[in-house]
């Protein structure tokens, strides 16, 4: 429900109350229409209108609400922000996710277009162990935002999402546009100098415990039983006070321009954001985009200290060898959903702030039947952040890491009727209250080093690092 834009510049463009005020006279028009008609049943009505906010995630940080929601492509091109809960899908373990997503994609075939679904899963969805720390956290959730600020190079729109099995209900209707007059425009802030500080720091597992982990790993790659193994390392802050998420977000986005960035905040004092420079994959329609992302490096001081590490990237056989492992468990995968499958690219270089990797591009053609409960189950974990075999990466990976990674290095991003789009949720954290624990990891093949795969993850971190301060 959105006519195009007949504007010549964005001073001629509505005001975020004038929009707030057109949605409501749609939904006004709307609830009507259902006194009439009896409207109702399954699916989400959705009503949209042009508006001159041009920063989602600074609108974001400006609205008062506990429950909200940050997308941005990696490519820059969409940001959307969304607060409140039209609808919440939770799963608490693997087998009901995958149904819950068939569930999802009916939903959405009596839905409007452009209603999007957000949100995420557990690395490992058969695990029936929870950490305290993810308590608060299921195994999957998805959630469609009440009201969401899309910036797209179109334009910027402000949309509201109609439960139509709700339509009839006026209290809840009544809730709805008191939250669409109650938008506040987006207030101005320089975050870029921002620091956050913390009164101490612990890491899980220190230094001599990821050596010996690695030489585990190393001595079962050397047997035969493994070939890759991904292990991770997680940082713990206790932060000085419960800072805003999307505060540290928008402190965080100028240093990862060219990464997914996103925010789950599912209360006051829960989040899970990240700045993940990996795709798990992309769909328009039935064309499928997916990569390969391993094997790193840090950047050069300069131009020339940057080449030679990327050389050095290209060149290395325990490199090569780690990226082929994910490019070729990837592309068995994809023949197993799609038609066919051709490479975009092969072995290109990835440069970040702080890191390149190696990086090859594959599309697919998906079969008709398939939807996001058979990519979703099929793809993840990639051995980017598994290993190979996959079950036996998995076990280990249990068994050597005293942590729970809980949402760490699973599916994030968001399904809609004709696309989708998901991250590999690396270089994230999740926020409790005053604690700040940020994930990272460093895949293990023959010829990896402790030291150095230590060091690569002090490369991953830096990004964050350079955000926080000891007291």
């Amino acid at each position: 429900m959105l006519a195009s834009p007949q504007f010549k510049n964005t001073e001629e463009l509505p005001s975020l109350a004038k929009a707030s005020n057109k949605i409501i006279e749609q939904l006004d028009l709307l609830m009507q229409t259902q006194q009439r008609k009896s409207l109702g049943g399954e699916g989400i009505k959705r009503i949209e209108a042009y508006t001159s906010m041009q920063d989602p995630l600074l609108w974001l940080h400006s609205q008062k609400a506990d429950k909200k929601t940050f997308w941005r492509g990696r490519d820059g091109e969409e940001n959307i922000a969304g607060i409140g809960e039209t609808l919440v899908f939770e799963s608490d373990h693997g087998n009901s996710s995958e149904l819950m997503l068939q569930r999802l994609r009916r939903l959405l075939s009596s839905s409007s277009e452009g209603v999007r679904i957000f949100g995420g899963m557990r690395f490992n969805l058969s695990s029936g162990s929870v950490s305290e720390e993810w308590h608060s956290w299921k195994h999957s959730r998805f959630i469609i935002p009440e009201i969401e600020l899309i910036s797209t190079k179109e334009g910027t729109r402000l949309a509201c999402n109609v439960n139509l099995a709700e339509l009839g209900d006026t209290r809840r209707m009544q809730e709805l546009k008191k939250l669409l007059s109650g938008l506040t425009e987006a207030r101005s802030t320089d975050s870029s100098g921002s620091t956050f500080h913390y009164l101490n720091k612990s890491q899980n597992p220190g230094y001599e415990k990821w050596c010996d982990n690695v030489n585990q790993a190393l001595s079962e790659i050397h047997s035969g039983s493994l070939q890759k193994i991904v292990l991770a390392r997680k940082a713990e802050y206790q932060m000085q006070m419960a800072y805003d998420p999307l505060q540290i977000l928008l402190n965080l986005r100028d240093r990862a321009p060219h990464a997914y960035q996103f925010c789950f905040q599912i209360d006051i004092d829960h989040a899970w954001l990240g700045i993940s420079p990996e795709r798990l994959y992309r769909r328009q329609l039935r064309k499928i985009e997916t990569e390969a992302v391993a094997s790193t490096r840090p950047r050069g001081l300069g131009p020339g200290e940057d080449k030679k590490l990327a050389m050095e990237l290209l060149q290395s056989q325990k490199e090569v060898r780690e990226h082929e492992l994910v490019l070729e468990r990837i592309e068995n995968l994809l023949s197993q959903l799609c038609d066919k499958t051709t490479r975009q690219s092969y072995r290109e270089i990835l440069k970040l702030r702080h890191v390149q990797h190696l990086q090859s591009r594959v599309e697919g053609h998906l079969h008709p039947e398939h939807g996001e409960a058979a990519l979703l189950t099929a793809i993840h974990p990639t051995p980017a952040v598994c290993g190979i075999p996959d079950e036996e990466a998995r076990s280990r990976i249990e068994q050597l890491e005293k942590f729970d990674r809980g949402w760490y290095a699973g599916p994030v991003g968001w399904f809609s009727k004709n696309g989708a789009e998901f991250a590999v949720a690396i270089r994230s954290a999740l926020m409790d209250h005053q604690t700040l624990r940020i994930f990272t990891g460093a895949g293990i093949v023959q010829g990896s080093n402790p030291d150095s795969e230590w060091e690569e993850i002090n490369a991953k971190l830096r990004n964050w690092e350079s955000i926080l301060e000891p007291v």
